[in-house]
């Protein structure tokens, strides 16, 4: 790599602690997700898409960094690789990442849930109540609003 990324290589080593399973686990910040991040040249990124372009390359247009581990705090070059979203959902899906949740819901449910929305409820609240994102919700409610 150019040695315009000497700087993040010496960044990322400095702050970075090895765990058993030879992940390099970012001691800085992380967003809410848990993923590391760092500021490079006043700029705010993914610690690990930093590590990615530091140590291996950059990153081509429409790809994402991915991460072999599933640890978001991982740095370590050997642990990650570029994909697109699909390649990502793909592995999350395999590995049992994605969350467990029911997307369809009965008729009678549908109506519980428009009777919910008639009384108040927010999005969040009816999806917890039956077990769903509020993406699935707003689906129905999309839905409903379309007849």
């Amino acid at each position: 790599m150019p040695k315009k990324y000497d700087k993040d290589k010496d960044r990322i080593n400095e702050n970075v602690l090895e765990d058993d399973n030879g992940c390099w686990i970012w001691q800085l910040g992380l967003d809410n997700w848990g993923y590391g991040m760092s500021r490079i040249n006043g700029k705010q990124d993914k610690a690990h898409r930093v590590a990615y372009r530091a140590f291996i390359d950059e990153i081509p247009a429409g790809k994402s960094v991915l991460h072999m581990c599933d640890v978001r705090a991982c740095v370590n070059p050997e642990h990650l690789y570029c994909g697109t979203q699909k390649d990502n959902m793909r592995d999350a899906k395999e590995r049992g990442r994605l969350p467990k949740t029911r997307t369809r819901l009965t008729e009678e449910q549908k109506k519980q849930l428009f009777v919910l929305k008639a009384n108040g409820a927010t999005k969040a609240e009816i999806a917890e109540e039956f077990g769903v994102a509020q993406q699935t919700v707003q689906k129905y409610w999309k839905e409903d609003n379309a007849k």
